[in-house]
């Protein structure tokens, strides 16, 4: 190997690392606003009940403050605005929610605001990936990635969406009206709820996004949609509901599969379409 060829690769691998590099600064940036108490720096919300001029009492009475912020006491934040907001649409009023003790309740809201942040950001870690691989595309490459780099963007947010608001709120709300149909209470794990809506959201994006590489690996005549596995629809929904049921054995997986077809039937079509323009029809 020739030294301008490891002067190349190190190259790669050094642009490699700063867009990773920005991609965590920015997941970190947008954590540290979903995180941070939206009452800390608000003056009005600390009210001295020392009527003492002792600065020292006022500034311990201060530090104290501060510190049961901190701790938890009066926390508010965009992440627990979320929560809070995804427990009123997605539970029955008569549910409740347990917390199960206080170190779990604040790991599963950093893992809340992690995984938003993620979410997030997501559009631009995928700016940052097509700006790292792009100059390794051939042309016609470079215009298929131009060609449905909008459309890739448009799946992520439909699947989050029917995730949050159709997915969840369904397996929530079956859950509750199969335990008050024997007269039982409804009881539900922090944890457990919040693992509940976030897998129903990422679940549901990657529903939406198999089809849309499939459309993908049409383009690059990956797949041909005439030939091969592809052509039996029946045999494609099998490999789904197995994969699907293997990782969310549950009410989550018979949903997401409805929804998977209802994606994957429009987007089949059009993947015979690309094979029909492509003249790769045998």
């Amino acid at each position: 190997m020739s030294y301008d060829e490891k002067k190349s690769i190190t190259q790669h691998l050094e642009e490699l690392s700063r867009r990773l590099y920005r991609i965590v600064i920015a997941i970190l940036i947008v954590s540290i606003i979903l995180f941070m108490p939206l009452n800390f720096f608000h003056s009005s919300s600390f009210n001295p009940k020392i009527n003492s001029q002792n600065p020292i009492e006022y500034i311990v009475e201060m530090f104290t403050y501060y510190l049961n912020v901190l701790s938890g006491e009066g926390y508010d934040s965009l992440t627990t605005r979320f929560i809070k907001f995804t427990r009123d649409y997605v539970l029955p009023n008569e549910s409740i929610i347990i917390a199960g003790g206080s170190v779990t309740t604040f790991l599963v809201i950093l893992k809340t605001t992690f995984i938003l942040a993620i979410m997030i950001v997501s559009p631009y870690i995928v700016y940052e990936i097509m700006a790292f691989i792009w100059p390794a595309l051939y042309p016609h490459e470079k215009k298929i990635a131009k060609k449905y780099l909008l459309l890739a963007t448009l799946y992520i947010v439909l699947g989050l969406t029917v995730g949050y608001f159709i997915v969840a709120k369904t397996v929530m709300r079956v859950g509750f009206f199969w335990a008050r149909s024997v007269g039982a209470e409804f009881y539900i794990n922090f944890q457990n709820f919040i693992d509940e809506v976030l897998n129903s959201m990422l679940g549901s994006m990657l529903v939406f996004l198999i089809p849309f590489f499939m459309i993908i690996a049409t383009e690059l005549d990956y797949l041909n949609p005439y030939t091969g596995f592809m052509s039996n629809r029946k045999l494609v929904y099998v490999i789904i509901w197995i994969v699907l049921v293997f990782f969310l054995p549950d009410m989550t997986a018979i949903l997401l599969f409805i929804i998977f077809i209802a994606v994957f039937e429009p987007s089949y079509l059009y993947m015979k379409h690309i094979a029909r323009r492509k003249n790769l029809v045998s």
